[in-house]
């Protein structure tokens, strides 16, 4: 009897830790998400060392008080400049100008229409942003393919990088969410650097098909910081480094 009731305690201390570590396990994250296919992707963490935020602005933010935005965490600003074969933001020269002389570091980005010609949409935007040294590299903000079948929408956004790149010197930064990409492109593409759109995880995004790490991470499309009105949520994004390093990513 004795040796059955020794036999139950340590059957019940062996379950309770598996259970424990099961539930560690799932805690962590690892094996919660997981991509269309059934596969984890990979995910991969902030900089521990430091955080330097950010924000991006467009019209639909209003006029921004730079002073106050000037006093508050943001260190680096991405500016809309244009969309598609001729549309050009109605705040950018506004936005770019003002950004620069309150001494942010400024980027601007060309949000992609499909269906319209590539090389139109560089030279559109080449033309409206009169790129400076400390700038950071042009940015292609990817993210719909109106039904354009993957392979005609991968050949065409790189038509569109290689004439930035001719023109600047410089891979442009390619912003975009993890499922769009997948599903829409899902090609290699990690020689541009990453500025990724993931909202849903606080500790760390989930990569996108070919990239095995990210420069840059929108982490909230609903912030509020000081100079943005709070009726307006403002989109926020962390570079993954220390400021200092950030000019790895400014022109020359």
């Amino acid at each position: 009897m004795k040796t059955i009731q020794t036999i139950l305690v340590l059957s019940g201390i062996i379950v309770a830790s598996l259970s424990l570590n099961v539930y560690l396990w799932l805690s962590r994250g690892d094996g919660l998400k997981t991509d269309e296919t059934g596969a984890k992707p990979e995910s991969v963490t902030l900089q521990q060392a430091e955080k330097t935020l950010g924000c991006d602005l467009s019209h639909w933010d209003g006029n921004v008080d730079w002073h106050e935005l000037k006093d508050s965490k943001v260190e680096f600003v991405f500016i809309k400049a244009t969309q598609g074969s001729n549309y050009v933001d109605p705040m950018f020269e506004e936005n770019w100008e003002t950004s620069k002389n309150y001494g942010f570091i400024r980027g601007a980005y060309h949000f992609y229409q499909p269906g319209e010609d590539p090389k139109v949409q560089a030279a559109h935007f080449l033309s409206v942003v009169k790129h400076e040294k400390g700038d950071i590299v042009p940015v292609l903000d990817i993210e719909i393919s109106h039904g354009e079948h993957p392979d005609e929408l991968t050949k065409n956004i790189s038509i569109w990088i290689r004439t930035v790149k001719s023109a600047i010197g410089r891979y442009p930064i390619i912003y975009t969410d993890r499922a769009f990409w997948n599903k829409a492109i899902g090609q290699d593409f990690s020689y541009c650097p990453l500025w990724l759109a993931e909202w849903e995880d606080a500790h760390a995004p989930y990569l996108p098909n070919g990239w095995k790490d990210w420069a840059f991470w929108q982490f909230s499309e609903s912030g509020s910081v000081e100079g943005v009105s709070v009726e307006t949520k403002v989109d926020l994004s962390h570079f993954n480094g220390a400021k200092s390093t950030l000019r790895n990513y400014q022109l020359n």
